[in-house]
């Protein structure tokens, strides 16, 4: 693949990303269980593309994803916990809750054993995330720029 074509690639990544998925986040910020879910999947496809399918645990590449680019909420087990139980079941196992409260003014916080989620704060994360994410995409040379270009091949 020449440069330009290379660049080109990159750019045709990014794009969705940018445009539909944070659109999509973005428009849907106000519904908490939705914002969430299209958070959760979206850092799903990000860490798809910035890391190499090594481990059959889906769920480390994702948690690795999220210490580097959201290290606010790195370490509470997102993928783990929600990917499956939000996603599928629209339920967190009475562990976890979400709000857009703005009175709420922490990105979580742990209140009588429930881990309580800030999806604005979240969206802000990714958000910031993806901008770290994108720049990596475009650095040539990059393991994110390498891995993504791998992953578009095959997909």
């Amino acid at each position: 693949m020449t440069p330009v074509q290379e660049q080109k690639k990159i750019e045709e990544i990014i794009h969705p990303f940018k445009t539909y998925g944070i659109g999509d986040i973005k428009h849907n910020r106000r519904r908490t269980i939705s914002a969430f879910i299209l958070s959760v999947c979206f850092i799903d496809q990000l860490a798809s593309f910035r890391y190499p399918k090594s481990e059959t645990d889906l769920s480390l590449r994702v948690e690795k994803f999220i210490s580097e680019y959201l290290p606010l909420f790195s370490g509470l087990g997102l993928y783990a916990i929600f990917r499956h139980s939000i996603i599928h079941h629209y339920s967190s196992v009475r562990k976890y809750a979400l709000t857009n409260d703005k009175e709420f003014k922490k990105p979580f916080d742990k209140v009588k054993g429930l881990t309580i989620i800030n999806t604005n704060a979240l969206v802000k994360e990714i958000i910031k995330g993806f901008g770290k994410f994108e720049t990596e995409l475009l650095t040539v040379g990059s393991d994110a720029r390498k891995n993504a270009l791998a992953r578009a091949k095959k997909h």
